[in-house]
């Protein structure tokens, strides 16, 4: 039991060192984070995060230990390629909302 609770202090430490370092981040602009890996220390990861750096997160994927750098880059882009289009889409409909609503108040002025 007492290895147990080493073992557990030792990995929120370290997880909680790695979101210290990821505050570095926080300088640059970073328009998204994909974290990957395999089991469940990702999602204690994104615990650990700060708030600025959790409204970034994209999306937590699992992976194997033996996954080459390519592909996980590959699948990285692949989440932030996906979360580009929702962005965009939403950002269309938005405008399209903003130009009907214009439209709707001209066509009023227009009317009276």
């Amino acid at each position: 039991m007492r290895f147990g609770r080493l073992r557990k202090g030792s990995i929120k430490s370290f997880l909680s060192q790695v979101a210290e370092d990821l505050k570095l981040l926080d300088d640059h602009e970073v328009r998204g984070i994909v974290i990957a890996g395999p089991g469940k220390a990702k999602f204690q990861f994104v615990e650990t995060l700060p708030v600025s750096l959790k409204d970034k997160l994209l999306d937590t994927i699992d992976t194997s230990m033996d996954i080459s750098l390519r592909n996980l880059v590959v699948q990285g882009d692949k989440v932030a390629m996906e979360s580009e289009v929702v962005e965009g889409k939403g950002k269309a409909l938005a405008f399209r909302d903003a130009i009907l609503k214009g439209l709707a108040c001209s066509l009023r002025l227009y009317r009276s």
